[in-house]
């Protein structure tokens, strides 16, 4: 892939959309992830947008700071063509999950592994 073609803007994109579900996740505003990062709110706008791209290092401290592998942004992301990776409405409800005691976890996965 050379600089700038398509697909590289593609792969900006889902990188930055997986950087902005996994801080909604944690539940960290941009401001406060921003200061977090050693980045201003403005840069880290940029970057969940893909107007800038996030260099190598960046994406490091970003990850540390999620708690995540810098691996995981690309994780199937040549197989990845859906614009919007997670909604709204699908991050809220992974991080309503994640605070439920794991017996009525596992009781909504028996749930919906029925459907």
């Amino acid at each position: 892939m050379k600089r700038g073609d398509k697909r590289t803007q593609e792969i900006d994109v889902i990188i930055g959309q997986r950087v902005r579900a996994l801080r909604k996740l944690k539940g960290l505003n941009q401001n406060d992830f921003a200061k977090l990062v050693g980045v201003t709110f403005q840069q880290l706008q940029k970057y969940e947008l893909a107007t800038n791209r996030i260099s190598c290092s960046r994406l490091v401290i970003i990850a540390e700071a999620l708690g995540v592998s810098a691996a995981d942004f690309y994780d199937n992301i040549i197989q990845t063509s859906d614009k919007n990776i997670y909604s709204d409405e699908e991050i809220r409800l992974l991080a309503k999950l994640r605070k439920l005691p794991q017996p009525v976890r596992k009781g909504i996965f028996d749930l919906v592994g029925d459907l």
